[in-house]
């Protein structure tokens, strides 16, 4: 069993076999009222090893015995990103800068790796998706990702 307590003391994340099954997710516990907050699934049937929460508590890294790490937004309950992984080694530990804007994973092998926690604003992530794209978004991409924002053509060209 993996526990970690996010910085302001009020969550227990707690890693745990779901129900009958051989997949394992991380629990969310309310520290004060004892009641369970969510569940976090980590995609594997390997026990987590390593819980981390952010200084700003608001993201939880895990590692995993497939040498994986996996970072969430506790907001939203989704992943924040694929599972960082080595070609080389596996990731054994993980730490947070103080400010949170950098994470550092550390590997079998005895290298590290770090990692840039930074969300882009708003306008920099469309821009940087429209470059990805190399194309404008689409009518329905408009309505289902930016809701509220804009209908018009949102790439420049």
């Amino acid at each position: 069993m993996t526990v970690a307590l996010s910085p302001d003391g009020r969550t227990l994340a707690v890693d745990a076999a779901e129900g009958d099954s051989d997949d394992f997710v991380v629990r969310l516990w309310g520290v004060a009222s004892g009641e369970q907050r969510g569940e976090l699934p980590t995609g594997t049937d390997e026990l987590v090893g390593e819980l981390v929460f952010s200084p700003d508590g608001r993201s939880l890294a895990a590692t995993n015995k497939d040498g994986e790490a996996t970072l969430w937004d506790l907001a939203s309950g989704h992943r924040r990103s694929v599972p960082l992984t080595s070609q080389t080694s596996k990731v054994v530990s993980l730490a947070f800068s103080p400010d949170g804007k950098t994470m550092v994973s550390g590997y079998q092998d005895g290298t590290v790796g770090l990692w840039n926690m930074a969300l882009p604003g708003t306008a920099e992530a469309i821009e940087q998706i429209c470059r990805a794209l190399r194309r404008d978004f689409t009518q329905e991409e408009r309505s289902q990702y930016l809701q509220g924002m804009r209908t018009d053509p949102v790439c420049s060209r």
